[in-house]
């Protein structure tokens, strides 16, 4: 039985890796053989980490870490102390610049993975970078994740970091008023409710000075927005979206009726459909020039008439701003907000509603949408998978940082 199921599995990759590689790409998109090798890898791993969790097995990752970290610190400088440690009973990874320096800017880094895959080891290259070049020191968070740890723990691990960085600061060098909080994808949302919660629940702490959210997930709520539309057949599909966003709400996976409703934004009851939160996830905040031929304005309502018992407490999450960041009332008193997006990236159109809400709201935004590439595009920053508009749009957030948390003002 167990060696029919590895055939099944075997049988499926290879199939997934055939489609990668022959996969129709834009005609604008950047480096498309590489974008076709990137999409094959990550499918592998993504189908390798489910159905390893089928077998009770830690995901790929998370079995790969001691061989990352190994590679991680072959050919490295020696101008960053890098070591483990824990914030609260948080796991941390710490990069310290070595040269002796006052006061220091900070950066607290969450990364992706769909709250379900990823780890600092993963995301070395692009916290080094940021700690060398910027010249500030990283705490990468190492948080729980799901389907074993759900909703809340990731977030109540990112949060605890955040509140003992923020009130240690000085203990790493670190000037507390200049201190940002980053993370793309899952870490993205992570990042962006860490900081609704830090404003309600913990005035009395230095304010992070930069929140940066790289093609972050915002909401639950439509799987039919345009770029959901429009790019679902890359690097992240919608049905691989769902499907993160239930293990991390439910701690389960999700099964093929309520994924199908899902997918048709049959999800949520016509009653919260007509509710205050319809106003939050707005697709008229998507400039027209975004909207490809083949995109259609389906409208958002709901032809079921009752929904499982496990679905009724996805959609109470739905709404909760610190799970959908994107379904917070008030929005005001945030930090200045750096918002990355890629142009075929289903989460694309998350990033522009919540920059458009939050400038409504008065707080300052730098958005920048990446034309030609795909999700996780900034993490591919080295060979033999390099995205030169990866490497490009890393510096340029190099650049801001510098500026945004040098200015002491």
């Amino acid at each position: 039985m167990f060696s029919r199921r590895l055939m099944v599995v075997a049988g499926v990759m290879v199939i997934m890796l055939g489609y990668s590689l022959y996969m129709p790409l834009p005609d604008d998109m950047e480096q498309p053989w590489k974008i076709r090798v990137i999409v094959m890898v990550v499918r592998q791993v993504l189908a390798a980490s489910y159905y390893t969790g089928l077998f009770g097995l830690e995901s790929v990752d998370r079995l790969a870490r001691p061989l990352h970290r190994v590679l991680n610190r072959l050919g490295q400088k020696d101008d960053l102390q890098i070591f483990d440690t824990t914030f609260d009973g948080v796991d941390v990874q710490v990069y310290l610049p070595v040269t002796k320096k006052d006061k220091r800017p900070g950066i607290l880094y969450l990364h992706g993975g769909g709250w379900v895959f990823g780890s600092p080891e993963l995301y070395d290259d692009m916290t080094r970078t940021l700690a060398r070049k910027v010249d500030a020191v990283v705490v990468s968070v190492d948080y729980r994740m799901a389907p074993k740890h759900s909703f809340p723990v990731p977030l109540e691990d990112c949060l605890t970091a955040a509140k003992f960085f923020l009130s240690n600061a000085s203990t790493y060098g670190v000037d507390p008023n200049r201190i940002a909080i980053a993370g793309d994808s899952a870490g993205g949302n992570l990042a962006a409710a860490v900081t609704l919660r830090l404003r309600d629940e913990a005035p009395e702490l230095p304010k992070f000075k930069q929140q940066v959210l790289i093609y972050p997930a915002l909401q639950a709520w439509d799987f039919q927005t345009p770029s959901y539309q429009e790019s679902s057949g890359f690097l992240l599909t919608a049905s691989q979206m769902v499907k993160f966003w239930w293990r991390y709400a439910m701690g389960t996976n999700i099964d093929a009726k309520t994924l199908k409703s899902a997918l048709a934004n049959q999800h949520i009851s016509t009653t919260l459909r007509q509710s205050k939160y319809s106003r939050h996830v707005r697709r008229d905040a998507v400039p027209k020039n975004f909207w490809s031929r083949d995109v259609k304005n389906f409208p958002l309502t709901t032809q079921v008439d009752s929904f499982s018992d496990e679905l009724i407490t996805f959609q109470k999450l739905i709404t909760n701003p610190t799970f959908s960041p994107l379904m917070a009332d008030n929005l005001k008193d945030l930090p200045k907000t750096y918002i990355v997006t890629a142009q075929y990236d289903i989460l694309r159109d998350d990033g522009i509603m919540y920059a458009k809400r939050l400038e409504e709201a008065g707080v300052s935004v730098h958005y920048k949408n990446h034309p030609g590439t795909v999700h996780g595009f900034m993490t591919f920053t080295r060979e033999p998978v390099t995205l030169n508009l990866g490497k490009r749009a890393l510096e340029e957030l190099v650049i801001f940082l510098k500026e945004a948390l040098c200015n002491k003002k």
